[in-house]
């Protein structure tokens, strides 16, 4: 959907999705992660290193090129970083893959879920508030990462859509 607005004689548009768009792509998402999991693709080592500051907890992963990575569904803001390489990024707020190379930074919001093809190696970095300090990475994703869309504390995205379409 695509909203447009005249401010001070400009016009200003801005493509959003729907709750129905990110909802299928969503699915997309999850059923293409189900296909490359149950496939009999080889797995490949993406070595992580964590990186804590006060309140800070960045995770750094290496991914080697012409690989799929399907990320996490996240619980909260963060920043996004690609430190190097190339690579398409596929969201369920878009609906084409985004092309990103080192030196993007970006925010994703609560609610995202991601598949990353890369077309280099590609070292990403994604940096969270750690609220409790701690440097236990179990006690770190319970407050960063969901299961499942339906345990969401906040969805972001949704809410963001609920809020454009008032």
């Amino acid at each position: 959907m695509q909203i447009t607005a005249k401010i001070n004689g400009e016009v200003v548009a801005k493509s959003t999705s729907t709750v129905s768009e990110i909802k299928t792509r969503r699915g997309a998402i999850m059923a293409m992660a189900n296909q490359l999991l149950e496939s009999d693709l080889p797995k490949v080592d993406c070595p992580l290193v964590h990186r804590f500051a006060e309140g800070i907890y960045i995770r750094e992963i290496f991914m080697p090129a012409d690989t799929f990575i399907i990320g996490k569904i996240h619980a909260t803001n963060h920043f996004n970083e690609v430190i190097s390489g190339e690579c398409r990024v596929i969201t369920p707020t878009s609906n084409k893959a985004e092309y990103h190379k080192a030196g993007d930074i970006f925010v994703s919001e609560a609610g995202v879920q991601k598949v990353v093809y890369c077309l280099t190696d590609v070292v990403w970095r994604t940096i969270h508030l750690n609220p409790t300090n701690t440097q236990d990475i179990d006690t770190i994703e319970s407050f960063v990462i969901s299961d499942d869309y339906e345990s969401l504390p906040h969805d972001e995205l949704i809410e963001n859509c609920k809020r454009i379409l008032l």
